[in-house]
């Protein structure tokens, strides 16, 4: 009999049996499938049925497995234009907006979206896109088959995306196929030793053959090439060319495994023909191939080091022409067309500097020659070249050495009269007191005057005067003035005094002196003033039908200093202003400025 009732919710399913204690006694629960419908005691559940809408059904305390929910239905598509919002573990990191994707970067908490992609750059292939950002390769991500964005590839899968309140699963897709492995290179075959004969193949059939030196023949026959006879190989020696030949009324030409003549035949079969030798096949052709390059001879080994002590013999072309003998060294000379021994030094009193030594004897001026840092005599320069040392049945480089630096040039010496000259003659003289003014005349220089170096004291910068026409300029020996000069010619001028020679300098030009405030300012054109500054305008330049003109000078006021350049319109043309230093001077036509 009934004894209570009981809430259902205080005895949720578990899937195992469920024990109580109600009304004072142990029960268990009973079940219809997964339902609890009520409790009793356990010797009572196989008496006990239950009853719903006239059908009984069985009761048991072990309830039934609770039934699966359904299957989800499919998500609906989403619309092409609609924005979708990702999600990395649940919690949004970013969104698509419009025709744009996010791109996202590994962050502290997951992918950060840091921009956006154009995805239409990106259509849609089956395959996946990589792009390169901030150094990270990131990977594109499809719902469906839209992009909706790049990420790293290992976030990927953490990734979602929504959209009207349901979730959508990411994914990415395959990577392209990587290319085709290349084939392997054949393998080379094997060279056919000169000696071993080979058989000659038409389509794949053997029609002939090599024997020792003889070479088959084939005419173009009914079927093909055939063979008529053979020739002696030697009767056609290697030259870079092919032959021909003629038989039965045809021109055959030679035909070539490598640079070997295995034949002749006609050139509308060659293409056919194969040479075949240890069951390999070999291409023949009617050219034969380049001759390998001889090999190089191998480098001779070096000489050993020559000993201080040893006897050297100086080979001239060959020839032996003198030796050391101690430390006695030859003078070697010209003599009779050939070299010979003048004389013999003693080696000692040439000690080795790094430059050469020279001395004169019987006329000849003879420079000294070095195996190493070893004087082993001397001889004349052109004959060096061709100079060999010998010790031992070893030869050596025989050498000469540069020619020491020249001193350097004394001072000119204080008051010493200087000669001037003009391409090594001697043009005039300066003294300490005068020197000479030179212009250029029309059967070369011409001595004009003289005038006084007082007028002229050294400053650190060059003097230019005015002479029948032409721009002379101060010329130097050191810091003394010794004359003046055609400007352009001044390289031709050289000095010279007490037996010795000096070079003449120009100075640089002074620098210009600053504008004075409030100075008048000439405009030359080729020479000739075309305009001037006033008090406080400045003139304005134009092209003219003959040249430059002064149209009108202008308030300067109207253009104060600012480091730039102002441009003004006058007549047509655009005009520039000029400047002396910080001082406005004028306008003139833009193209002349």
């Amino acid at each position: 009999e009934v004894c209570t009732y009981v809430d259902m919710d205080d005895y949720p399913f578990t899937g195992s049996p469920i024990y109580a204690t109600l009304c004072g006694q142990d029960v268990v629960g009973l079940y219809v499938g997964s339902r609890l419908v009520g409790f009793a005691k356990p010797n009572y559940v196989t008496h006990v049925t239950a009853e719903a809408n006239g059908v009984i059904y069985p009761v048991k305390e072990t309830p039934s497995p609770a039934p699966s929910p359904p299957p989800p239905g499919p998500l609906p598509p989403i619309p092409p234009s609609a924005d979708i919002t990702i999600l990395y573990n649940g919690r949004v990191v970013g969104a698509t907006s419009g025709g744009l994707v996010p791109i996202f970067l590994p962050g502290s908490d997951g992918p950060e979206a840091v921009g956006f992609e154009l995805a239409s750059d990106y259509p849609y292939t089956g395959q996946a896109y990589t792009i390169l950002r901030y150094g990270q390769v990131l990977t594109s991500m499809y719902i469906g088959t839209r992009l909706v964005g790049f990420a790293p590839a290992a976030s990927i899968d953490q990734m979602q995306g929504s959209y009207g309140g349901r979730q959508y699963p990411i994914t990415k897709l395959p990577g392209p196929p990587a290319p085709p492995a290349p084939p392997a290179p054949p393998t080379p075959l094997p060279p056919v030793p000169p000696q071993d004969d080979v058989e000659i193949t038409y389509k794949g059939t053997v029609v002939g053959s090599t024997s020792g030196s003889q070479v088959p023949v084939f005419i173009d026959g009914p079927n093909g090439a055939q063979y008529v006879e053979s020739v002696d190989s030697s009767a056609y020696p290697y030259t870079g060319r092919p032959y021909s030949i003629t038989r039965q009324g045809q021109v055959l030409v030679s035909i070539y495994l490598g640079t070997r003549l295995v034949g002749f035949a006609s050139p509308n079969n060659v293409s056919d023909m194969a040479a075949l030798w240890d069951g390999r096949t070999y291409a023949i052709s009617m050219i034969p191939s380049a001759m390998p390059p001889p090999m190089p001879p191998s480098p001779s080994p070096p000489s050993p080091p020559l000993p201080p002590s040893a006897d050297v013999e100086i080979l001239y072309r060959g020839e032996v022409v003198g030796s050391t003998s101690g430390s006695s060294v030859p003078v070697l000379g010209n003599v009779g067309g050939g070299l010979a021994v003048l004389t013999t030094v003693d080696a000692s009193n040439y000690p080795y500097t790094g430059y050469a030594y020279t001395l004169e004897q019987d006329g000849q001026l003879l420079t000294s020659i070095y195996i190493g840092q070893r004087l082993v005599g001397f001889a004349p320069a052109n004959a060096i070249p061709s100079l060999v040392g010998a010790w031992d049945s070893h030869e050596y480089s025989i050498v000469a050495l540069p020619d020491p630096p020249a001193p350097p040039t004394p001072p000119l010496p204080p008051g010493m009269p200087v000669d001037l000259l003009y391409l090594g003659t001697r043009i005039a003289t300066a003294t300490s007191d005068d020197v000479p003014v030179i212009i250029s005349g029309d059967g070369g220089p011409v001595v004009l005057g003289y005038v006084n170096v007082d007028d002229y004291p050294y400053t650190g910068y060059s003097y230019e005067i005015e002479r029948n026409g032409q721009t002379l300029v101060s010329v130097y020996v050191g810091e003394r003035l010794v004359g003046f000069v055609p400007k352009g010619e001044t390289g031709d001028y050289s000095a010279s005094s007490g037996g010795k020679a000096y070079p003449v300098n120009v100075l640089p030009d002074p620098p210009t002196p600053p504008l004075p405030p409030g100075a008048t300012v000439d405009i030359l054109y080729g020479g000739k003033v075309i305009g001037s500054t006033g008090d406080n305008t400045v003139p304005v330049i134009v092209d003219g039908p003959n040249g430059p003109v002064l149209l009108e000078n202008i308030d300067v006021a109207d253009y104060p200093y600012t480091g730039y350049s102002y441009e003004i319109e006058r007549d047509g043309q655009t005009l520039v202003s000029i400047y002396v230093g910080e001082t406005l001077v004028g306008f003139v036509p833009k193209d002349q400025a």
